[in-house]
């Protein structure tokens, strides 16, 4: 510009403008300024949270334009503006990342940190979090959120993968049955984690919180005061079927395979097919796990064959994602009678691979629909059924040839396939005379709702306009084994 006394009229620019400079715009036109509001501020202490969303709210916030040195770790990996340490230093130390001080951090979880693939995601938010159930408080505060959340978008039934914490998976069936949720509930078992040494176990420690003698779980409370008792019979199993909640089953839950040694699979298989119990995990769900089991189990086949080897593929089984799976696999799962949870939501969310249900159905492997949150961001099983619809659309527009699923399969998927995959179809899944009553009241018509309704429109059509347009506003009963347990009671 020039140093010109009076050249105030000058109709041209300053010649040397740095035009790609963050500049907050008042009205959020932009999509840098759009960015910067919906900013989820997390993995910080109250104070310095609400000092971020002040700038935010006030135009003052201006995001790093490129990463920043952690102070702990010293790699430029602080991706967030006015933090001085990274998030995985941040989770790992319990610091707050903008000030650096021990103080009660601030972090939720479900709808964020969904920018990893899945083995960075464990290591860096899923561990360290999972660490934190130890304390008994944050467990239940986030366990009744949970609970109360899945039972208000119409989850009947739900299978949990709860942490290592004997108490806290306790607890969590305890909250599951008070709200009225069927649940299958699973204390994790896994004795491998490099990343985060912190959060695991030893096979012993897996084994004992897990295990339980051979006998019928409907003996448990007349064999109480028998000398049969000091038959190892230990924590989680015991405790849980102790309670003799009608609702609320165990589940054998080795995470997966990359954290669990071979002697704790085979320890876990035992333990389930000696007393007839139900068995969850993990299968093929990004290919660098895929990879990463062919290393730490050399002497198996497949991904599935590790799990074979270890009798943990049963009819009483069901394994998360299976996105690559080959076909020879799904014939082992057809023959052993183990089912597949899809999680579209989480499968897409941390990039994690497309699941061709089609495909799986045409081996006849038993396939329910899962949320898998928090690597899903949902916790409504509407949105399940949307994203399976939507991966089946993705996968014909790669492949013209391949058969599109229809709402209303997808619709039993959500239903019948479920119950199918937990093997619980003999009581629940659909209205059979004898089964147990689990039910949703939907009113379509709610005021203000998400649904226009035209004349004309038959059962089928509207069927079809909430399964793709409705949510849990719409939800306004839910029925599990004849008990009204939504809306919630206040008490």
């Amino acid at each position: 510009m020039s140093s010109q006394k009076g050249n105030i009229s000058r109709s041209r620019g300053q010649k040397h403008q740095n035009v790609t400079a963050f500049k907050n715009d008042k009205y959020g036109a932009t999509a840098q300024v759009k960015k910067a509001k919906a900013k989820v501020h997390d993995g910080l202490c109250q104070h310095c949270k609400d000092v971020l969303e002040w700038k935010v709210k006030y135009s003052k916030y201006k995001p790093l334009t490129q990463p920043r040195k952690c102070v702990k770790c010293l790699q430029k990996t602080v991706k967030d503006a006015y933090h001085i340490i990274c998030k995985p230093c941040a989770l790992k130390l319990e610091l707050c990342a903008k000030c650096g001080k021990k103080e009660e951090i601030v972090i939720p979880y479900t709808g964020t940190a969904l920018d990893l693939p899945l083995l960075e995601w464990l290591n860096t938010y899923t561990f360290p979090v999972e660490a934190k159930y130890k304390d008994l408080d944050f467990a239940n505060d986030v366990y009744t959120k949970v609970v109360k959340r899945t039972l208000k978008n119409g989850t009947t039934t739900a299978c949990y993968f709860a942490t290592i914490h004997t108490d806290a998976s306790l607890l969590l069936g305890e909250l599951a049955d008070k709200f009225g949720q069927r649940a299958l509930v699973g204390k994790v078992c896994m004795d491998c984690n490099s990343a985060v040494p912190q959060y695991k176990e030893s096979p012993s420690e897996c084994k004992e919180e897990t295990d339980r003698p051979n006998l019928n779980p409907s003996l448990i409370s007349e064999l109480e005061d028998m000398i049969l008792l000091p038959l190892v019979f230990c924590s989680f199993i015991k405790e849980l079927l102790k309670k003799e909640y009608p609702n609320i089953k165990p589940v054998v839950t080795p995470r997966f395979a990359p954290s669990c040694s071979s002697s704790l699979l085979s320890e876990l298989g035992e333990i389930a097919n000696n007393n007839k119990l139900h068995i969850q995990s993990h299968i093929s769900e990004n290919k660098e796990e895929v990879e990463l089991v062919k290393t730490l189990f050399p002497g198996c086949k497949s991904y599935t064959d590790v799990y074979l080897k270890h009798n943990l593929l049963t009819d009483r089984t069901v394994m998360a994602h299976g996105c690559h799976l080959t076909d020879e696999e799904l014939e082992i799962f057809r023959d052993t009678g183990s089912a597949i949870s899809h999680c579209p939501n989480s499968n897409i969310s941390i990039c994690s691979g497309m699941l061709n249900v089609r495909n799986v159905l045409n081996h006849k492997v038993k396939l329910g629909l899962g949320t898998d949150v928090a690597g899903g961001y949902s916790p409504s099983m509407l949105d399940a059924i949307r994203r399976t619809l939507d991966t089946s659309k993705a996968l014909t527009i790669q492949d013209p040839q391949h058969e599109t699923l229809t709402f209303e399969e997808v619709f039993r998927l959500a239903t019948l396939g479920g119950s199918e995959a937990l093997s619980l179809d003999d009581q629940i899944g659909n209205f059979v005379v004898g089964k147990d009553f689990d039910a949703l009241r939907v009113n379509v018509c709610i005021p203000d709702g998400p649904i226009d309704l035209f004349p004309g429109e038959g059962p089928k059509v509207i069927l079809e306009k909430f399964l793709n347009l409705g949510d849990d506003r719409n939800i306004t009963e839910v029925y599990v084994a004849g008990r009204q347990v939504v809306p919630i009671p206040d008490t």
